[in-house]
C-alpha cells in the first residue's frame, strides 16, 4: 500500500509541474517536452504512466503529440500552408483497399494538425493547370503502376512518397526525397513458417505465384514471402529442397490488375505436384487465392479431408471464411499512415539525405487450418464466378 501511494503521489506531482510549466511561461507554445522515458527517469515512475498522464494534458489542450516526434506545449491548429495530397486510381477503379489507405492517410494528417486532399491523378493535374491546387506539404502517389512514369514526373516539388505495388520490387525514385512504403512481405514469410513450426510441423511447403524460374516480375512478393519461408526453415534446420512450387508461368496481368481467378486455376495447377507428397505437413501459399486453389487441387485429387494439410495463406480474404484459413491480414490503414509520417518528416529535416523504403509489418491471425486438418466445404463454382 505504501509504494501505491507513492507512486500516486509521483503522477500527481509530474501532472502538476508539467500543467504549472506549460503555464507560468516556463515553456512556451511549441517547445517540445521532454521524452516519456526522460519523463520517468525524474519523477520515478514508469513510461507507461507518464504516457498517462502526458494524455490527460494532450485532451486538455495544454499539450499536443506528433506521432513519431514527440509531445509538445500548447494545441495544434491546421495552417493554411499545411496541405498533403494523396494520389489515388480514378473513381472507376476505387476499391475497399483503397478506401482503407485513404483513411489511415487522412487520420495521420489530421493528427498533425493538417489538411488532406485525395483525387485522382487526371483530377489534380487539371487543378494544378488552372492553377487551384495550394501549396503541398507532401505527395503520397497511391495511384503510381509500373510501367506509367507519369505519375512521378506530374507532382509538384515536394517531398513524395509512392507504394511499392505487388508488381514490383521498388518503384522508380527519380528524386533524392522521393520515398517508399511497402508491406513486408520477407517477414511475412517468416512469421507464416515460424508459427507452423511452433505448432510442430516441420515438412512445410511453399506454394509460389511467381514463375519457375524465380522471375520477381508482378509477383516479386511471391518471391519475398518465399524467401522469408526458407530463411526460417534453414535457419531451424530443415531442408527446403522439393518443398517449394512455382507455376510454370504466371498469371497475367488483365487491364493493370492482378486475375484473381486466374491466380486460383494457376496454384491449382502447380498444386497438384504438392498434394501427391503425403509427407508434406502443412503449406505456406503465397496468397489466400493460392490457398483456395490449393484446397481445390486437394478435392480434385480426392484427398479426404482429415488428411488435408495445415494452411497458411496472405491477405485476410472474406472468401476463406467457409475454410476458417489461417492468414496474414495486411493493414492497409497503416501504409497510409506511414505515407504521411515519411512526408512529414522529410519536410520537417527529420528525415534527410537517400531516399527511404518504410516497411509495414502484417499481422499474422491463427485459424483452425494451422491447427489442424480441418476445413469446411464450400461452393467452387459460385466462388470462381464471383472472383471473375
Amino acid at each position: 500500500m505504501a509504494v501505491r501511494r507513492e507512486i500516486a503521489g509521483r503522477k500527481v506531482e509530474l501532472l502538476r509541474s508539467l500543467r504549472q510549466a506549460s503555464q507560468n511561461g516556463t515553456w512556451v507554445a511549441g517547445d517540445m517536452v521532454p521524452t516519456t522515458r526522460e519523463l520517468a527517469q525524474q519523477y520515478g515512475v514508469s513510461v507507461r504512466v507518464v504516457t498517462q498522464e502526458l494524455q490527460k494534458l494532450v485532451e486538455e489542450g495544454v499539450l499536443h503529440t506528433i506521432p513519431r516526434v514527440g509531445t509538445f506545449v500548447g494545441r495544434q491548429f491546421p495552417t493554411a500552408s499545411e496541405f498533403y495530397l494523396m494520389l489515388v486510381p480514378s473513381q472507376d477503379n476505387k476499391t475497399d483497399t483503397i478506401r482503407q489507405v485513404q483513411i489511415g492517410f487522412e487520420e495521420r494528417v489530421a493528427a498533425l494538425g493538417a489538411a488532406s486532399v485525395v483525387m485522382p491523378l487526371d483530377m489534380a493535374l487539371a487543378h494544378r493547370n488552372r492553377g487551384e491546387l495550394p501549396a503541398f506539404s507532401g505527395v503520397f502517389d497511391f495511384a503510381y503502376f509500373p510501367g506509367d512514369e507519369t505519375h512521378w514526373e506530374a507532382v509538384p516539388d515536394v517531398p513524395l512518397v509512392g507504394f511499392s505495388t505487388p508488381g514490383a520490387p521498388s518503384v522508380p525514385l527519380d528524386k533524392a526525397h522521393s520515398d517508399v512504403v511497402r508491406f513486408d512481405d520477407i517477414d511475412g514469410g517468416r512469421q507464416a513458417t515460424q508459427h507452423l513450426l511452433r505448432l510442430g510441423h516441420r515438412r512445410i511447403a511453399f506454394l509460389g505465384l511467381h514463375g519457375a524460374q524465380k522471375s520477381s516480375g508482378l509477383y516479386f512478393w511471391s518471391l519475398q514471402r518465399e524467401s522469408g519461408w526458407c530463411e526460417v526453415m534453414q535457419e531451424a534446420g530443415h531442408n527446403t529442397q522439393g518443398l517449394n512450387f512455382h507455376p510454370q508461368s504466371e498469371p497475367v496481368l488483365q487491364l493493370h490488375h492482378l486475375d484473381r481467378a486466374e491466380e486460383m486455376q494457376v496454384a491449382r495447377e502447380t498444386a497438384r505436384a504438392l498434394v501427391r507428397d503425403s509427407d508434406i505437413s502443412a503449406v505456406i501459399a503465397a496468397n489466400d487465392y493460392a490457398a483456395l486453389g490449393l484446397f481445390e487441387a486437394l478435392r480434385e485429387a480426392k484427398i479426404p479431408d482429415e488428411r488435408w494439410p495445415s494452411v497458411v495463406g496472405f491477405d485476410d480474404l472474406p472468401q476463406t471464411q467457409s475454410y476458417v484459413l489461417t492468414s496474414l491480414r495486411l493493414p492497409w490503414e497503416e501504409i497510409g499512415k506511414s505515407a504521411v509520417d515519411l512526408l512529414w518528416e522529410r519536410k520537417n529535416g527529420q528525415l534527410t539525405g537517400a531516399s527511404q523504403e518504410r516497411r509495414v509489418r502484417m499481422r499474422l491471425l491463427s485459424r483452425l487450418t494451422s491447427r489442424q486438418n480441418w476445413t469446411q466445404g464450400t461452393n467452387h463454382a459460385a466462388l470462381a464466378a464471383s472472383l471473375g
